[in-house]
């Protein structure tokens, strides 16, 4: 036990310490005034156990239990408390002498009642290196001198279990021994443990005296990540735009440490701005170089320089290491009229992009790493850009902005635009900017209040839609269009907006009616009228002229209204008449995306045009059939078709008797049915039948009674059956 000497009072404010890579007080001062020494009250356990003890012991914990009415009530200890046993400079613990800290004014002794651990918690990542020094003293209060107090640098869970020893001191003589090295942590060590030192044995073997300790330094390189990190939200040029903050957490290393981050594409979707459009200025504790047109920031921080990454991590004041580097972050002005733009920043891994490798990518409080930063958002003037598409053909087109420059190079603020398209259905753009790249839109005047953007519809074409869409590919609400006059409301061009809107228009539809005769007429003076009869009065019509399959002409409405119903119709002219021929109806676009042609079979059909079509219809009448069958019978073929005046013939004698048919045309005839009935005293044995429209074998029988049915005869062509008879 302790003679206790007066104590003064020190009272650091009080903290949540967890997880600081920062070995803070570690000349292990905890205000002892001069005497000889006192038992210091301790933080001891986390989370539900703990248990905290008084300001001047923080950083540190122990694992000593609790003991009764031992620790010095001037730290404002009443009752048990954990003890962390405390000398002053030059008093007497191994009682043969004063003994002096190794540095500052106090130093502990890891056996105060019982051997124990002094530890902080601290953060810390498998494989990782650890670097560390401190004084160790053996206590000498009888027995041997020769026999060593021992202690180990440790590493523990927070249920006290070992994971690490570090390394193990065993101290003999009366004089500070100074431990250093540097050691690799284990495998699945990782996470918020206990780093410190625990006592192992003393030299006379009382567990309640031995192992002085003093002069800790534990070096751990640091953990880095973007956690801190704020944006202003989209701001104007010339604003803040917020701050990027390096969250450090651990001691930079011998000849510094070099940080790289990366400017990379907004997750917003924005165009990407590019490193003049805003301007980076590092904080206290670091330098900071960039070369222009680069992607690159590298951060420099001097060796030595200790950081805690927002863990409290001891008594306050100069010993309360920073959270990191600030890095503040402005939107640049200049001169140029731009769209929105974002960027953000990335941490570049560890030795690549001129980034040291003495530090590593993790999330300094063994948490969550925050890799990225959110995006910066600048904010560009307000500006709306005109896109054209114009479908089924190509032109040019003509428009007047109003509350827009249309021309950022002019003097002046200029309100026309001309469009030109180079393809059907694609996309052309006005560009208010030549000088600069890509298609730039017209700045509005003033942000805030309508703009309007008038098109002169060229003959021929129709405005189908106008449209706007912001830089989110949103439709803006409130627009609205009167004739070919598009109006953008005041909410949607305020600062900042970046429209675009896009005019389509379609050429004006054109309908056709033509009249087609395959088979020619049936009678050939046949004429047609042919009609389109739009809704009211003036129909286009026409009459058809031409002879034979010919049928020159066509009813046209040039240009029609799209939208509109219209009615297609073919009547006969004077002395022509429908019924001789079947009539069917097609219709042709010559748009292929356009609307698709109707067919059918009708004299009438409705016909709805949309903008773009080109339509050729017409009406195809296939004329009834039309032919003129001979037939002709004689026993003297050799001599014509037609008996002889003076031809004989005699009885019981055969004769053949030559029967034939003849198409005269002009169509082709199927299905004639030729009969020669039996005559009297005319007894009638065999026919045979010759000619491509013979149906095959035939009999008398057929012939004389039911008929037979010849196949195609064409025009031209003729059947011939020859019958042999003999005359009674």
């Amino acid at each position: 036990m302790l003679a206790w000497a007066g104590l003064a009072w020190f009272s650091p404010s009080a903290f949540a310490q967890a997880g600081s890579r920062v070995i803070v007080n570690g000349d292990l001062e905890f205000g002892v005034a001069n005497g000889s020494g006192a038992m210091v009250d301790t933080d001891f356990g986390i989370g539900a156990t703990f248990d905290g003890g008084a300001n001047a012991s923080h950083p540190w914990f122990t694992s000593h239990p609790t003991q009764a009415g031992q620790c010095d009530p001037a730290f404002g200890v009443v009752g048990v408390c954990h003890p962390v046993e405390t000398w002053v400079s030059n008093n007497n613990p191994d009682l043969t002498g004063p003994v002096a800290a190794n540095t500052g004014n106090n130093f502990v002794e890891l056996n105060a009642f019982v051997g124990s651990m002094i530890y902080q918690n601290v953060c810390l990542v498998a494989d990782e290196t650890l670097t560390y020094r401190f004084a160790h003293r053996r206590r000498v209060l009888g027995g041997s001198r020769n026999n060593p107090d021992s202690a180990a640098l440790r590493i523990k869970d927070q249920a006290n279990g070992l994971l690490q020893t570090v390394t193990t001191s065993s101290v003999t003589g009366s004089s500070w021994n100074i431990r250093s090295g540097s050691a690799t942590i284990g495998a699945g060590v990782s996470g918020i443990l206990r780093l410190g030192f625990e006592a192992i044995s003393t030299s006379t073997g009382n567990i309640s005296a031995g192992n002085l300790l003093d002069s800790v330094s534990i070096s751990l390189r640091p953990l880095v990540d973007l956690g801190g990190t704020t944006s202003s939200g989209p701001q104007p040029e010339g604003q803040d735009l917020g701050d990027i903050f390096i969250r450090l957490n651990g001691t930079s290393q011998a000849g510094g440490t070099v940080i790289a981050l990366q400017r990379v594409a907004p997750v917003n979707g924005d165009a990407a701005a590019l490193d003049s459009d805003f301007v980076l200025t590092v904080g206290a504790g670091a330098s900071m170089t960039h070369t222009a047109g680069s992607d690159i920031w590298l951060i420099a921080i001097p060796a030595g320089a200790e950081f805690d990454g927002g863990i409290a991590p001891g008594a306050a004041g100069a010993s309360n290491p920073p959270d990191g580097i600030s890095i503040d972050v402005d939107a640049a002005t200049d001169a140029l009229i731009e769209p929105r733009e974002s960027f953000r920043f990335q941490i570049v891994n560890p030795g690549a992009s001129g980034s040291s490798n003495n530090w590593l990518s993790s999330a300094p409080t063994c948490g969550t790493q925050t890799t990225a930063s959110a995006d910066f958002v600048i904010v560009g003037q307000s500006q709306v850009r005109l896109a054209k598409i114009s479908d089924g053909a190509t032109g040019s087109f003509d428009y007047v902005f109003g509350n827009a420059d249309t021309d950022l190079l002019a003097a002046g603020t200029q309100s026309a635009a001309v469009v030109t398209t180079s393809a059907s259905g694609t996309a052309a753009f006005h560009d208010a900017d030549a000088g600069a790249a890509g298609a730039q839109g017209s700045a509005v005047v003033v942000p805030g209040a309508p703009v309007t953007i008038a098109e002169t519809i060229p003959a021929g074409w129709v405005l189908d839609s106008a449209t706007c869409v912001d830089a989110a590919n949103a439709p803006v609400a409130g627009t609205s269009v009167a004739g070919g006059t598009l109006t953008i409301p005041g909410a949607a061009t305020a600062a900042g907006a970046s429209l675009t809107c896009t005019f389509r228009n379609g050429r004006s539809p054109i309908v056709r009616l033509g009249k087609r005769l395959p088979n020619g007429r049936f009678a050939a003076a046949d004429q047609f009228v042919l009609s389109i009869a739009p809704p009211g009065t003036g129909a286009a019509t026409f009459t058809t002229t031409g002879s034979g399959d010919a049928a020159a002409g066509q009813a046209v409405v040039d240009p029609a209204v799209a939208g509109t119903s219209y009615t297609l119709s073919e009547t006969a002219a004077a002395g022509a008449d429908l019924a001789n021929y079947t009539s069917s109806y097609a219709c042709a676009n010559a748009n292929a995306s356009g609307t698709a042609g109707p067919s059918g079979t009708a004299a009438t059909f409705d016909l709805v045009p949309a903008a773009g079509d080109d339509f050729t219809c017409a009406f195809v009448n296939t004329r009834n059939p039309l032919s003129a069958l001979s037939i002709t019978k004689t026993n003297t073929p050799a001599a014509g078709a037609l008996d002889q005046a003076d031809d004989v013939v005699m009885r019981e004698t055969n004769t053949v008797y030559r029967i034939v048919v003849t198409n005269h045309g002009p169509d082709a005839v199927t299905g004639a049915l030729v009969r020669d009935p039996a005559a009297a005293g005319l007894d009638c044995t065999a026919v045979t039948c010759s000619g491509a429209a013979c149906p095959g074998a035939v009999t008398v029988a057929s012939l004389q009674g039911a008929g037979i049915a010849l196949g195609p005869l064409a025009d031209g062509e003729a059947v011939n059956f020859d019958l042999t008879c003999m005359p009674q």
